[in-house]
């Protein structure tokens, strides 16, 4: 499996804690999201998007996907919205797919996913 010192996701420390992992992911809450209920499929493997896995990652990653969404229904009592961010958009340059509580309130589910993606750039667009 790849590798990187400098990666946070290669990296993780305690804070952390894993709800479950498998041979090639492992499946965590996002400790600082603004979203509500959000939780992180992590790689492994230092890769940045599905088009690097092998088969055998792939396979895997398809049972972790089913794992995750069937964990996280059950926390959250909800069927979460699920995606993965384009490489130009990873805030943490290291594979991983997101599952947020679709419970997102007044804010809304465009406003709250734009909030998100876009909180860190200089280029924030407007729309209301």
């Amino acid at each position: 499996m790849k590798y990187s010192k400098s990666c946070r996701f290669c990296n993780l420390g305690t804070n952390e804690k894993i709800i479950f992992k498998t041979k090639y992911f492992f499946l965590v809450k996002n400790l600082y999201s603004r979203i509500g209920d959000h939780f992180l499929l992590i790689s492994k493997s230092h890769i940045r998007d599905e088009t690097e896995m092998n088969i055998s990652e792939w396979q895997n990653y398809k049972t972790a996907i089913t794992e995750a969404d069937h964990i996280i229904c059950k926390r959250i009592n909800i069927a979460p919205i699920i995606f993965i961010n384009p490489k130009s958009f990873q805030s943490i340059k290291h594979f991983h797919r997101h599952f947020v509580s679709a419970k997102f309130g007044k804010l809304g589910v465009e406003t709250a996913l734009t909030e998100y993606l876009y909180r860190n750039t200089k280029n924030m667009p407007i729309k209301a």
